[in-house]
């Protein structure tokens, strides 16, 4: 069970309940404000709906603009093409500059590429958005360990690991990590949680 989804699929019921009330609250008074001949108050009521139904509108079509060009970067990404899926995510962090998952993503592909001063700006700004989230620590990681930066990616890929021990591909970066700071013990305890969480299969917690 995917309880985000479930989490995301009642939080929307909740905004279109509420949306439905205050249209129909806009609509009750301006047909109060006709029944009492206030028919300034009650032009001003209706102004304001029809404002509203345009806000929703405007809205509801930058989200299935979103939608198209979040697909179409990520099918171009699965087939190879990394300079066209880069030119659709940034097309999509115009229309949702603060998504955090699109940050994610492009920091993920210029990492993946090697183009680590494009990747920073997009680890950075992951970590505002959620300084809580596995995945920013681990691109800050990967990002520090690429400069050679051994003992700070560490403390990034730890605190990554802390908030989510249960990613293979984290564990396998924490154990390049140990292997580039001469931690051979840490290491193959990082590698072997990599291979058995990538079976599949519960490690157990690492020790230190």
């Amino acid at each position: 069970l995917d309880l985000s989804r479930v989490f995301r699929q009642a939080e929307n019921r909740e905004k279109a309940r509420r949306k439905m009330f205050r249209y129909q609250v806009l609509t009750d008074l301006s047909r109060a404000y006709s029944r009492l001949g206030e028919s300034r108050k009650a032009g001003q009521t209706l102004t304001r709906l029809q404002q509203l139904t345009e806000e929703e509108e405007r809205e509801r079509v930058r989200l299935f603009k979103l939608q198209q060009v979040v697909r179409e970067a990520q099918q171009m990404a699965a087939k190879g093409n990394l300079k066209e899926a880069v030119t659709n995510f940034n097309q999509a962090l115009e229309l949702d500059p603060d998504n955090w998952w699109l940050h994610n993503y492009l920091a993920r592909i210029y990492l993946m590429a090697g183009y680590l001063d494009l990747a920073h700006p997009h680890i950075k700004k992951t970590l505002e958005l959620d300084p809580g989230a596995s995945d920013g620590h681990f691109m800050l990681a990967s990002y520090l360990f690429q400069l050679e930066r051994n003992q700070e990616a560490l403390k990034q890929a730890e605190e990554a690991r802390r908030l989510r021990p249960g990613k293979p591909e984290l564990r396998k970066r924490l154990g390049d990590i140990y292997t580039a700071l001469d931690r051979p013990d840490a290491a193959k305890k990082e590698y072997l949680a990599a291979r058995l969480l990538g079976e599949g299969i519960r490690a157990k917690p690492v020790t230190r």
